[in-house]
């Protein structure tokens, strides 16, 4: 029964019937114990990610992540590891995204997404920088305004210092994986050169 209500769920959103897609793949979840659940799972969150609601389409991605049951589909695991992190960048909550993104790539190397993946793991190390390049500005900024004392103001400073050497670390690290990223490139373009 569960496997009718996904496939009538997957039928109606085909036909962009999202309501009703909707309505199956919640019948679909109702029914426990089966790799269908999973699927239905990662259809509404697909649903609620076009929807713009971030926040439930990781909720629901989530449960996906963490299903322990004996029927655990490890095509929707994929497929949820790979979109929660796509969420977690729109959320712009980068470390988060930065291992999902990692763990994505070890385990799932051949996906589709992988390449991408691989990007956005640099492009995200280098906002993580950007953000604490900016929190180091805001403290340095801080420490100069007049009526501290010496002891806050040196704490502010010492703070700056150590926003700038976590930025330097991340700028690293985004260097690393692009580096590590180029490099995968170029074995693959000798291996398979791009036909003329």
């Amino acid at each position: 029964l569960a496997e009718a209500y996904f496939v009538l769920g997957d039928l109606y959103r085909a036909q962009k019937e999202s309501t009703a897609a909707r309505d199956a793949f919640i019948k679909c979840i109702e029914i426990p114990d089966t790799p269908f659940v999973s699927r239905a799972r990662y259809f509404l969150a697909l649903d609620e990610f076009d929807k713009k609601a971030y926040d439930k389409a990781l909720i629901i991605l989530k449960q996906n992540l963490q299903d322990e049951s004996p029927t655990f589909d490890r095509t929707a695991y994929e497929k949820s590891l790979y979109k929660t992190a796509w969420v977690l960048l729109h959320l712009q909550r980068y470390e988060e995204a930065v291992f999902h993104l990692e763990t994505a790539t070890r385990l799932y190397p051949a996906n589709t997404n992988a390449l991408l993946a691989r990007e956005q793991i640099g492009d995200a190390y280098r906002k993580l920088a950007e953000k604490e390049r900016l929190e180091e500005l805001e403290l340095r900024q801080r420490s100069e305004m007049p009526g501290l004392s010496d002891q806050q103001r040196q704490l502010l400073i010492d703070s700056a210092a150590s926003r700038r050497k976590a930025s330097v670390a991340r700028l690293t690290d985004a260097v690393k994986s692009f580096q590590a990223l180029a490099d995968e490139l170029a074995q693959q373009a000798a291996r398979r050169p791009l036909s003329p």
